[in-house]
């Protein structure tokens, strides 16, 4: 699977902030004997925000649903690192779905 990169829009406490995923898309492919196999996208976020609270509590999805993952701190100012998430969850955030910028 092809690594992709791809630009979101997402809140923190009701405030827009952008964020990029770092990871694979969903994928299904077939095998010479039309079997198919869906293998599904996984990566992580890269958050920047001058929100000093930040966590994941106040991560937010564009239609307001909270994340799950882990929080670690990266060493860029205001920068956070969101691990453990499935594309298919952040599709709905994708600022531009016709673009996909592969590694």
């Amino acid at each position: 699977m092809k690594k992709i990169i791809q630009p979101l829009q997402l809140t923190i406490n009701q405030s827009p902030v952008d964020a990029v995923y770092i990871g694979t898309a969903d994928e299904t492919t077939t095998d010479e004997s039309a079997v198919e196999t869906n293998e599904i996208g996984r990566g992580h976020l890269i958050v920047i925000t001058n929100s000093p609270e930040f966590n994941l509590t106040t991560l937010r999805h564009r239609n307001g649903k909270t994340f799950s993952g882990t929080v670690s701190k990266i060493d860029v100012t205001n920068s956070y690192r969101v691990d453990d998430i499935l594309f298919h969850d952040i599709q709905g955030d994708i600022n531009e779905p016709d673009k996909k910028v592969t590694e």
